[in-house]
């Protein structure tokens, strides 16, 4: 099947606005099961909920937007769900992180104020439920502190608890159906989940970094855990990129949030990278497999043309196209003739005076010697004949039409089309190898460069390229197969091909324009990009999502994609393989657990079972599973471990914290380790004596 003749896959973007969160009230009968407020804070999305729920009932963009304001009163900000399209708020977007540690407490305080405002709490005016946030896997010592002092000061709440969003996940899945919240009494509740943790490698990707966290006898191995500078949004920046650089015409239509939304739901990871491009390479199967999304298009208002006037357009568009490369040629052809004309000048020249009296004059003309002069007039000629031979007939036949009708043959002219084609491809391709050979040779390191180096040094050396000695007088350039190394080691050579090349591709193009329809279409589409002003028509305002469908999520995988100098992620499970014993090794490869929102797309699984036997001993036995709920298991597992613990087990009350301090917490097996901060050393009293002396 002719990959034209598919059926496009059109999808249309949601650009959903913004969608303001529902006040939900705090009443006496919540009030009255004592639940725990568990805040996810995460640094693209924030979800909130308490601990009796089953999900959480309010996820929204962690950030806020300062509006400017009259002088004198207060700046409006728009948070949350509030913000809709986040491209329309871009230079006024703010937030708490600086990567994903909360380093702008005052954006802090607005979102938390948005979130007990959304809960009912917003007119309490005594908090007396114990709260539990999430935070970054080895959180800065400085950042708790304020974050303490935000909670108890500022809101004071009696009882506080930190846990890391990646172990919470491990957790509700490790327990998963032992540690249901909502259909386990309590009792039996806490026995069970306190029990432990299960030895594994958490995978947990986020939207800043990806955290590589081993867990061995009911904790987290802090000194072996590991970080990759990529997440979540790196692939939507990437893909964005993509895009952009792909359609300029459209970079301002081409936003974060469409991008977000095919990422999440378009892209899926690769099994192996390689054999999938090469699949892709089919044109075949890339007609197929490529989805396009259709950008906001406006009619164009105005009379309508019909058919008839669009088709006498396109016709017209045709010849002008024929007669601008028939005057080019014709162009070429002037100069050709002049200078084979003063050539054969200087040939007679040189015959009557000799080399040494014409000597100046081969010079003036840019010809090295009378061999030189004799070579340029026999390409000259060659060349001159050729194009005169294209203009005067046509190379390529059309199909005639039938006798009895006046239109050709239908299947005649689709399998001439599809031969056009062919010839096409087969010369555009042609015309990028010398390209990019041309650009080969211009470096000093490829391989194209060694090769012409190489016959030069042989040729200097009078020895041929299989290394052996030449006899007798140099007849290089007498034989008709030294043109073909003379190609190989000129930088310049080609020119008369190409031009040919050229010629043959022009006038395929304008056949192809004046017979078939789509290819008509993709090369007007082209133009007009090209040109800066796309044509008011629907399908120019698509966009073709194809090999980026894996490439983005690859970045992962190989982080050299986007520049960044750092292991991806089975190079990193391979260096923390070989940090451990060969029996702990097993140990972490029986239970390799994938969570985050990225781990949503599909394939990462496969992607990693295929990768990780190598980074293990041989024959090693391993299984990889991913969360249930890659996005939402951390606040669903923080919400089981709140209503599973008791206070004075894994919560800082604010006792403990006036008597400890601002920088102290309790820790527990889904928790950063608290660590006591070193004295600090004693000031020396000042010495009076130094002073003397001094002026």
């Amino acid at each position: 099947m002719d990959p034209e003749d598919l059926e496009l896959h059109v999808l249309e973007f949601r650009d959903e606005g913004a969608t303001p969160l529902q006040i939900r009230p705090y009443t006496a009968a919540l009030r009255s099961q004592k639940p725990v407020l568990v805040i996810d804070n995460g640094s693209w999305n924030c979800r909130a909920g308490w601990s009796t729920d089953p999900r959480p009932p309010f996820s929204f963009y962690n950030l806020l937007a300062k509006q400017k304001g009259k002088k004198g009163e207060q700046e409006p900000i728009i948070i949350g769900g509030d913000l809709g399209q986040i491209e329309n708020l871009r230079w006024m977007l703010r937030s708490p992180f600086d990567t994903n540690v909360v380093v702008q407490f005052g954006y802090q305080e607005v979102l938390l104020d948005y979130v007990l405002a959304n809960m009912g709490l917003g007119e309490e005016t005594h908090l007396d439920m114990p709260v539990l946030m999430t935070e970054p896997l080895l959180n800065l010592a400085y950042s708790r502190k304020q974050m303490n002092e935000l909670l108890f000061e500022c809101y004071a709440f009696p009882h506080v608890a930190y846990g890391v969003d990646g172990a919470f996940s491990y957790f509700k899945n490790m327990n998963r159906g032992e540690c249901d919240s909502h259909h386990t009494p309590a009792s039996i509740l806490s026995a069970k989940c306190i029990a432990g943790l299960p030895d594994g490698l958490v995978i947990s990707v986020g939207n800043i970094c990806t955290h590589l966290i081993p867990v061995l006898n009911n904790q987290m191995d802090f000194g072996h855990c590991r970080r990759i500078d990529l997440g979540g949004l790196n692939m939507t920046l990437y893909l964005q990129r993509l895009l952009q650089l792909k359609y300029p015409v459209h970079a301002s239509s081409i936003t974060i949030t469409r991008m977000e939304e095919i990422l999440q739901g378009y892209c899926y990871y690769a099994a192996n990278y390689s054999d999938a491009l090469a699949k892709w390479r089919n044109r075949d199967f890339y007609k197929a497999s490529a989805l396009y999304f259709q950008l906001p298009f406006q009619a164009p208002t105005g009379p309508v043309a019909t058919q008839e006037e669009i088709d006498a357009r396109r016709e017209e568009n045709a010849q002008r196209l024929r007669d601008m490369n028939r005057k080019r040629y014709l162009e070429k052809l002037a100069q050709d003739e002049d200078r084979l004309e003063k050539l054969l000048t200087l040939q007679d020249l040189v015959k009557q005076k000799g080399q040494k009296s014409t000597k100046d004059d081969l010079k003036a003309l840019g010809v090295r010697s009378v061999e030189g002069l004799q070579a340029e007039i026999q390409t000259l000629t060659g060349t001159i004949t050729r194009t005169k031979e294209r203009l005067e007939r046509k190379a390529i036949e059309v199909p005639k039409e039938s006798a009895a009708e006046t239109v050709v043959d239908p299947e005649t002219l689709k399998g001439w089309v599809i031969d056009l084609k062919e010839q096409r491809h087969r010369l555009v391709d042609q015309r990028s190898a010398r390209k990019q050979r041309k650009t080969d040779l211009g470096k000093r390191r490829s391989y194209a460069s060694q090769q012409r180096m190489k016959i030069i040094t042989h040729l200097a050396s009078g020895r041929t390229q299989t290394g052996k000695r030449l006899k007798g007088e140099d007849t290089f350039g007498m034989n008709d197969e030294d043109w073909l190394v003379y190609r190989e080691i000129n930088k310049e050579a080609g020119d008369s091909d190409s031009e040919e090349e050229r010629m043959q591709l022009d006038e395929i193009e304008g056949l192809l324009l004046k017979y078939d329809a789509p290819f008509r279409k993709e090369y007007e589409k082209t133009q007009a990009l090209a040109s800066g002003a796309p044509p008011k028509s629907p399908e120019f305002y698509r966009l073709e999502v194809g090999v980026e469908r894996f490439r983005v999520p690859e970045i992962l995988f190989q982080p050299s994609l986007v520049g960044v100098d750092q292991m991806g992620i089975m190079e990193t499970i391979e260096y923390m393989m070989r940090e451990y014993p060969e029996d702990v090794q097993k140990r972490l490869a029986m239970n390799v657990f994938v969570t985050g929102g990225p781990a949503n797309l599909p394939g990462m699984d496969e992607r990693i079972r295929r990768d990780l036997g190598s980074c293990l001993p041989f024959d090693s036995p391993f299984r990889v599973s991913v969360a249930g709920n890659p996005s939402l298991d951390a606040w669903i597992g923080a919400a089981d471990w709140a209503a599973s613990t008791p206070l004075d087990q894994g919560f800082l009350s604010r006792k403990d914290y006036l008597e400890h301090g601002r920088d102290y917490f309790k820790d527990h097996k889904l928790s950063n380790k608290y660590a006591v901060p070193p004295p600090k050393p004693p000031t020396p009293a000042p010495n009076p004596e130094a002073k003397k002396g001094k002026f």
